[in-house]
C-alpha cells in the first residue's frame, strides 16, 4: 500500500499535496499536517499525534467529517511524524511519501531523515519531499525523474559504495567509489529529465533539488 503522510512542518503547498495524493491509496496526517490537507481541499483518512499545533477550525472539521484520530499526550518519546509512519506501516504501507517534513526546525528535519534510513533497512521506502527537494534512499539499479538542470547529491550510507555507471548527469559516474568524508558527490546536475545509476555495495541517500536559476 502507498501512503501519503503530511507532517506538521512548513506547509508543503496545496498543489504538491494534491499531486502526491493522486498517487496514494491513503492520506495520513501528523498533527498540523491535517491543516495542510484541508487547505488543499482534501480530507485525511486518519489524524495522528498530540494535535497541539492544530487550529480549532481543523479539529472541528476532523470531528464533523468523522475522521479517525489517534491522539497522544504531548509528553511522549516519539515525534508525531514517527508515530504516523508507524501507524501507516502497521496498516500495510510499503511505500510512503512524506510532505511537511523538511524545513522548519532542523532537529525535526534530521529526525525525519533518520526515520527514512531506519525504515529503509526494514524494507519500507520513504521519500521526503518539499516544493523544490526530494530525497530518498536507493541501491542497485536506480532510476528517477526530475526537471532537467536539477541538482543531484549523493550521500553514501557506508564505506566502499561503488557507482558502476550513470546516465543523465553532467559529471558521469563510472566505476567510482563514493567517499564518505568529502563533498565530491554534491551538486551534480541532470542533463535530461531522468537519471539512471548502477549502485553496488550498499545504499545511497539521494537528494534532488530543483535549480532556481
Amino acid at each position: 500500500m502507498s501512503v501519503l503522510i503530511v507532517a506538521g512542518g512548513p506547509d508543503p503547498g496545496a498543489g504538491l499535496i494534491r499531486k502526491m495524493a493522486s498517487g496514494a491509496e491513503r492520506i495520513y496526517c501528523a498533527d498540523r499536517g491535517a491543516q495542510w490537507v484541508y487547505h488543499a481541499g482534501l480530507k485525511p483518512d486518519i489524524a495522528i499525534g498530540d494535535m497541539d499545533s492544530v487550529n480549532r477550525e481543523t479539529l472541528e472539521k476532523i470531528r464533523q467529517d468523522e475522521i479517525s484520530m489517534l491522539k497522544y499526550p504531548s509528553e511522549k518519546d516519539q515525534t508525531d511524524t514517527e508515530l504516523a509512519i508507524e501507524v501507516a506501516v502497521s496498516d500495510g504501507a510499503k511505500s510512503i511519501i512524506l510532505l511537511g517534513g523538511l524545513g522548519g526546525r532542523m532537529d525535526h528535519t534530521l529526525a525525519n531523515i533518520e526515520q527514512m534510513k531506519a525504515w529503509y533497512k526494514k524494507g519500507i521506502r520513504i521519500t521526503i519531499m518539499s516544493a523544490d527537494t526530494a530525497m530518498f534512499i536507493a541501491e542497485r539499479t536506480v532510476t528517477f525523474r526530475a526537471m532537467r538542470g536539477s541538482y543531484v547529491s549523493l550521500f553514501p550510507q557506508n564505506e566502499g559504495i561503488r557507482v558502476m555507471n550513470s546516465e543523465g548527469l553532467y559529471y558521469p559516474l563510472k566505476d567510482v567509489i563514493l567517499p564518505t568524508d568529502t563533498t565530491l558527490c554534491i551538486s551534480n546536475q541532470m542533463t535530461s529529465d531522468h537519471v539512471i545509476m548502477d549502485i553496488r555495495n550498499g545504499a545511497v541517500l539521494i537528494v534532488v533539488t530543483a535549480n532556481a536559476d
